[in-house]
């Protein structure tokens, strides 16, 4: 896997069609074993153990989709990546000409966007044809699942994920539920213990 950095931080790995388990030393962070997240659905054992912070520090461009506003800007601020969104006590909401001004001033790999669910669309619209050359991940994936009921703006989430290229996205959850719509059914499963 490419996506492995260190080896010697994994206790085991058991693949089969559908999915991976991979069991890591206790207390190592993702970004010691990882290089980038793998694809898919990818179900953690536990919370912390820094699936946002791996992508957050890859060296790839990304845009992470959070539930709530406040982490979306906390999390963009703490790690310099771009927000886009609405204002909040920790960051100022962006024009869009400015927004694209500031992430295109940084080196591709570099290029970090976190939102929230109902910003997703409107950043694939400001980005174009450069949108599927960011790996997307949707954090907290079982919050999306919950809320859809009740937030349009979540399942529409969902609908742009299983637009985006299957090798460029991941669903990311400590507390997996079960899917109802059959494409994210058939969706490759990594889970990672301690």
């Amino acid at each position: 896997m490419e996506e492995i950095k260190n080896e010697s931080l994994i206790e085991s790995i058991n693949k089969i069609d559908a999915g991976t388990t991979i069991i890591i030393k206790n207390g190592h962070k993702l970004s010691e074993v990882f290089n980038f997240l793998p694809p898919g659905i990818i179900c953690k054992s536990e919370t912390g153990m820094g699936a946002t912070y791996l992508e957050l520090t890859s060296q790839r461009p990304s845009i992470i989709v959070e539930p709530l506003k406040i982490t979306a800007s906390a999390k963009a601020k703490h790690h310099e990546a771009c927000y886009y969104g609405s204002q909040t006590k920790i960051q100022k909401g962006e024009k869009p000409n400015f927004f694209l001004q500031k992430l295109n001033s940084l080196p591709v790999e570099k290029r970090k966007i976190v939102v929230v669910a109902d910003s997703l669309p409107i950043i694939k619209k400001l980005l174009k044809d450069e949108f599927e050359q960011y790996f997307l991940m949707i954090d907290e994936a079982d919050s999306f699942q919950i809320d859809s009921s009740f937030r349009d703006s979540m399942s529409i989430c969902f609908d742009i994920y299983l637009e985006h290229p299957k090798k460029n996205r991941a669903l990311i959850t400590a507390t997996p539920l079960k899917f109802t719509n059959p494409k994210l059914q058939t969706e490759y499963v990594t889970e990672i213990y301690y």
